[in-house]
């Protein structure tokens, strides 16, 4: 059992040096887990359809107001911008994120 807490607990340390090395470790957990959702659902460009990640399995429980009240906060932290396309459900991954040092 304590194995099995410690490999847990060095898990949840890297994954904590890994945003802050990110920039991402201000971000609440509903918008980590909707930026994860948004990364895994991008294409090659960086573009997604919003419609899309709310059925990832990381954020298909959150409530609909959270997911969108979760992207606009990605949106006004330059993390997420709406798409150049015309159409209301697309949107795009920033170039310059993430901002730290890699």
């Amino acid at each position: 059992m304590k194995n099995r807490l410690i490999n847990f607990s060095n898990l949840r340390k890297m994954l904590l040096f890994m945003e802050q090395d990110l920039g991402v470790a201000d971000l609440t957990n509903d918008e980590k887990n909707l930026l994860a959702a948004i990364t895994d659902q991008a294409d090659n460009s960086g573009e997604f359809r919003s419609e899309l990640v709310r059925t990832h399995s990381l954020v298909v429980d959150m409530s609909h107001g959270t997911f969108f009240r979760s992207l606009k906060k990605l949106i006004e932290k330059n993390i997420v911008s709406k798409s150049s396309v015309q159409r209301r459900s697309i949107y795009r991954l920033n170039a310059n994120f993430p901002q730290a040092s890699e």
